[in-house]
């Protein structure tokens, strides 16, 4: 059951959703959509059409955009097979379910597109074909005669075209009363042809005989044929003729050695890259199984996973031949580095390496040496670039592996250095399996924690530093365990947001916060906002923004007293969505924050144009406010500039008097943190801050 997850795991696919009527252009498209083809979100809001996939030489846009339409239209169940070529060059053979769709609120017509990634299978699919034309050429071009001898008239016949040329120099007529044999085999090999046609022409029964002689071809020179001959008896049990057929070893041979060449281009094709020449994943694993059984406890066996960090800087600014040529020399560079190394192109940038060597020094030696050499030959090629490899290293420990589970340990090693250049390698230890493992039981277990309520909402409130009056309140997500206890948001918000899962929880936490909001309201207490935070990963669906304003008017919740926490890191990417998104959502009375701010990458520019109502100041700029007059002064002129763009300004982690005072004195009024309270559950919140005593 294991090995069939690990299978049913390894199987690549993504949906989309398409404009029919805008020339096939892809209006959504799936996290497993974009891991499939290399395409990002950028790529998707520059525009792409399904057409940019399918455009090669043997399968025009025009050519799958009809199969499609026509499947459809007939409603065959039926998968399309068909190639698309990714962002990077490599073309993959996918099947096409596809089904039609019609988007009301658009006014277009769409498909619902899931396409999943059959390259192994296609392989089959090729050698099966390959090895039918193999024996279909076998069939019609294995050249063969067809012989009769007549006993009583002691004549040889040939076919036709072989009779007229062969009776011109030997006796066909006479052919063993003047023994012409003696002139047409081989000498070395007369004595062999003339006892097997005596054992047809003299044995009483009818009998059949193969045997193989060299004799003259019609270009003079001596050809090798197998003979099948078969003697028949006439009514009185006389040997009346004799027949059978001739065919050429040498002409069998040739093709025999084609079809050899043609097998040893289907295990290649089955076996390795066709990029790098390197093994695929399926024969790695297979050969690290077969070498680790006869595990070497004196030796050390390791797998070593590795990735060229920004690959796409290559595709996107040279070309994809040229990204191919860096994919070829990393390839050159990981396979020719010491002794007993098996080298693997996973896909992509991706790539394994298995070494057996004498002791985990020289590992850990080599793999430093072999990426900086590599990110040399890039900087020289690609001056501008800063391209270098991360790689992680799981040491085998004995020969009880399952390579599988191997190559994700050195890949959780990979991903622990991700970024960094200052550690060359990462090491697996068991922890990382562990933290692994508890990123999916949390993956897994967040939808039933939403349905049973353990995902609750706490309140946070935030205070006026001038008269240290309530002036609002943060959602904080919480998660509820069965003791009663409850996990912290760093130990599941970045595990949901890696999995996409976070999305979910926002909704969640909104939802709870509009709940509060209309208590608030039946129940007469004071209406203070409630600020919600949400991951950048909505801002890839274009209902985010309606999503909101739809759930707010169904709690009838008045807009303005809900703000959108986005943090500061999401302004830098995806710019232009995330301004439309906040534009629509201000129009309507929703206020925006801009969470974390000082820890990211915006510049004043994009603040001044940027569509936020107020700035919250990250926690690590108030910590050192007490014990650093640097620091003082950094986040007075720091503040004063965002002044500058007319947005308001809050303080995060505020916790002493101290640091409260002093922002106060720069002219600062607003502040959360525990100096004022922590984060509690509503109910309580309600007590403490919204009835009246």
């Amino acid at each position: 059951m294991h090995s069939k997850l690990n299978e049913i795991e390894q199987v690549r696919f993504g949906k989309i959703v398409i404009d029919i009527d805008n020339g096939f252009s892809i209006i959504t498209a799936s996290n497993g959509f974009y891991d499939l083809t290399k395409y990002n979100h950028k790529d998707l809001v520059k525009g792409i059409s399904f057409g940019d996939l399918v455009c090669l030489d043997s399968h025009s846009p025009e050519l799958v955009h009809n199969k499609i339409i026509k499947n459809i239209q007939a409603k065959g169940e039926s998968n399309l097979i068909h190639p698309i070529k990714t962002k990077n060059g490599e073309i993959i053979h996918v099947t096409n379910y596809s089904n039609l769709d019609y988007d009301l609120e658009n006014s277009r017509s769409t498909i619902t597109m899931i396409i999943t990634d059959v390259s192994e299978h296609h392989r089959h699919d090729e050698e099966i074909r390959l090895k039918n034309e193999k024996y279909k050429m076998l069939e019609q071009n294995l050249v063969s005669m067809y012989i009769e001898y007549d006993v009583n008239k002691d004549t040889l016949q040939l076919p036709a075209e072989a009779f007229t040329v062969a009776s011109q120099r030997y006796n066909m007529s006479r052919y063993w009363g003047v023994d012409t044999p003696r002139l047409t085999v081989h000498p070395d090999d007369y004595d062999t042809y003339k006892s097997s046609w005596d054992k047809c022409l003299k044995n009483e029964d009818s009998c059949v005989i193969e045997f193989r002689t060299k004799a003259f071809s019609y270009d003079d020179t001596y050809v090798w044929y197998r003979l099948s001959l078969a003697s028949n008896a006439d009514s009185d049990g006389k040997i009346a003729s004799v027949f059978g057929r001739a065919f050429s070893i040498e002409i069998e041979k040739n093709l025999i050695v084609k079809a050899d060449n043609d097998q040893k281009l289907i295990n290649r094709l089955l076996t390795t890259d066709s990029l790098t020449g390197l093994y695929n994943r399926k024969t790695f694993k297979e050969i690290v199984a077969q070498r680790t059984k006869d595990f070497d406890s004196s030796k050390c066996y390791s797998i070593t996973y590795s990735d060229i960090n920004d690959f796409s800087y290559i595709n996107d600014n040279f070309g994809f031949e040229a990204g191919n040529q860096v994919l070829r020399d990393f390839a050159n560079f990981i396979s020719h580095k010491g002794d007993n190394v098996i080298s693997c192109r996973i896909y992509s940038d991706f790539f394994l390496t298995f070494n057996v060597v004498e002791s985990r020094d020289f590992i850990l030696d080599i793999i430093p040496k072999i990426n900086d050499e590599f990110s040399s030959l890039l900087k020289e090629k690609y001056p501008a670039s800063d391209l270098h490899v991360s790689s992680g290293v799981y040491f085998i420990p004995d020969g009880d592996v399952d390579v599988t589970i191997a190559i994700d340990n050195a890949n959780l090693a990979r991903r622990s250095v991700k970024g960094t250049k200052s550690i060359p390698c990462g090491i697996y230890s068991e922890s990382m399996r562990r933290k692994r493992s508890n990123e999916q039981k949390i993956a897994s277990e967040l939808h039933a924690a939403i349905e049973n309520g353990d995902i609750e909402m706490f309140l946070q409130p935030k205070f006026s530093l001038s008269n240290r009056e309530i002036i609002g309140a943060e959602a904080l997500a919480r998660w509820r365990n069965s003791d009663g206890t409850h996990k912290l948001p760093f130990e599941f918000i970045d595990v949901l947001e890696k999995v996409g899962y976070v999305i979910e929880l926002d909704y969640c936490i909104f939802k709870q916060a509009l709940e509060q909001l209309r208590i608030w309201i039946d129940n007469g207490y004071p209406l203070i906002p409630i600020s919600v935070n949400f991951s950048r990963l909505h801002n890839h669906n274009p209902n985010f923004v309606d999503n909101l304003i739809s759930l707010a008017k169904e709690y009838d919740v008045p807009s303005h007293l809900i703000e959108i926490e986005i943090t500061e890191s999401s302004f830098a990417q995806d710019v232009n969505i995330i301004f439309k998104n906040m534009s629509k959502l201000r129009d309507d009375g929703f206020k925006i924050n801009m969470d974390d701010f000082g820890i990211g990458y915006s510049s004043l520019s994009l603040l001044m144009k940027a569509p936020v109502d107020t700035v919250k100041v990250d926690k690590f700029f108030v910590n050192n406010i007490s014990s650093s007059e640097d620091e003082r002064n950094y986040i007075k002129q720091m503040c004063v500039l965002i002044s500058t763009t007319q947005k308001n300004i809050i303080f995060e982690g505020v916790e002493t008097e101290q640091q409260a005072k002093f922002l106060y004195s720069c002219g600062f009024n607003m502040a959360q943190g525990w100096l004022f309270d922590k984060a509690i559950p509503a109910p309580e919140f309600i007590n403490k801050y919204l009835k009246e005593d």
